[in-house]
């Protein structure tokens, strides 16, 4: 999960971080107003689940109230594209002012998990700014990567090892090294998948300010991190992947034409493969799990089924945990409720699979059981080739209205 910049702030703020004065905004007069309590200059900053906002707009220098009252302005309600964005972009419903920092120089930092060396890694960088990546390829040897054994933690040594790369000053070290640890500590105990300071500015008096923060917490831990899951900003994720989520079920939208229900993320992974084998592309990613009920089977193919672009469905289950016929009694109940035209292709293996293509063939639904992966090659080829009409959603009351 994803956290704006605000969000990230405050819980650096929480365990004593050094930060530049800031308030969120909701609308444009109450950002006049905080820039007036900060002082100029101020910046106003979009606030997006995105990364690169400053070059598409997203960042005002301000110097006066005027020049606030019509950044602002532009910024509230404008969408934000940015190559993480898409095309449509996002648009912009909160702006953090925030008291201009004294820069002197730009560092990069971040801490995340290394799958290789199997442990936190912090990556330093002594040139950070919106050009970071291209210095990254560039300028390697301006990069520096720091691997942190988990069992020993974050030590004087790794701060001895990133002040003499970055050029820091030797006689603060007093005051780095517990930043560097605090960061650390951060990182683990919020069990995050990346912690971010680009930039990280020294100022003018020597102190090391985090300018921009970016936080990734680890979806798997928000049970745990339950302050954090709070912080989840809903209005800038999709609607139906939000309501998935509501029933343990995960779902990713992409932009094919196959949807695909499966369960498992190897088998999802291997199913999505499958169909560009056969000359497709996925239109999600949609994991039921283990642990599914016909219930949540059911809500699952609906949010499936609402996915206006899609010219076939492919459910591929592989009965363990999650038993075949519950699968089909789950398909079953919301294919009653749905006007579908597109050629729908189960595939169902393991437990209880007699029964659940049982309960498929007498419920009167035009499906294609296949028993191999193999089988489903040729109704999906053929649906994609035909270009067949998109998922029709309706349900039989609203014909009568």
């Amino acid at each position: 999960m994803r956290l704006h910049e605000y969000q990230g702030k405050e819980i650096l703020g929480r365990h004593g971080i050094p930060l530049p004065e800031a308030r969120l905004a909701y609308f444009p007069d109450e950002a006049w107003l905080h820039s007036m309590q900060i002082g100029f200059p101020s910046v106003l900053k979009a606030q997006i689940l995105a990364g690169g906002r400053g070059k598409a707009g997203g960042v005002r220098l301000c110097r006066s109230a005027d020049e606030v009252r019509r950044g602002a302005a532009d910024l509230f309600g404008r969408s934000l594209v940015t190559k993480q964005t898409g095309t449509d972009g996002v648009p912009v419903r909160k702006v953090l002012v925030e008291k201009v920092v004294d820069i002197r120089r730009e560092l990069y930092v971040s801490i995340s998990l290394d799958r290789e060396r199997v442990c936190p890694v912090i990556v330093v960088c002594s040139e950070g700014g919106t050009d970071v990546e291209t210095i990254g390829i560039a300028q390697p040897e301006k990069i520096r990567k720091i691997p942190i054994n988990p069992y020993t933690g974050y030590s004087s040594f790794h701060t001895r090892e990133i002040m003499a790369f970055l050029d820091l000053d030797p006689a603060r070290r007093d005051r780095i090294h517990p930043l560097f640890e605090t960061l650390y500590r951060v990182f683990m105990d919020h069990e995050c998948l990346l912690l971010e300071l680009n930039p990280l500015a020294v100022t003018a008096d020597g102190e090391l300010v985090p300018v921009d923060v970016k936080m990734d917490v680890d979806d798997n831990a928000l049970f745990r991190q339950r302050n954090v899951a709070r912080m989840r900003d809903l209005s800038e994720q999709d609607m139906d992947e939000n309501e998935a989520r509501s029933y343990g079920l995960s779902f990713i939208k992409l932009p094919g034409t196959v949807g695909c229900m499966v369960n498992g993320a190897g088998l999802a992974m291997a199913t999505m493969d499958f169909v560009k084998m056969a000359g497709g592309d996925p239109a999600n990613f949609l994991d039921v799990g283990g642990i599914a009920t016909p219930e949540t089977i059911a809500h699952g193919f609906r949010i499936l089924a609402r996915q206006k672009q899609i010219r076939a469905i492919f459910v591929n289950i592989f009965g363990g945990i999650v038993r075949c016929d519950k699968v089909a009694q789950g398909i079953a109940d919301a294919a009653r409720s749905l006007e579908i035209t597109v050629p729908v292709i189960i595939r169902l293996s393991g437990s209880n699979v007699e029964e659940g293509v049982r309960l498929l063939e007498e419920s009167g639904l035009n499906v294609a059981i296949v028993s191999d992966i193999g089988e489903a090659t040729r109704p999906i080829a053929a649906a994609i080739a035909a270009g067949t009409e998109p998922v029709q959603t309706r349900l039989p009351e609203e014909e009568e209205r």
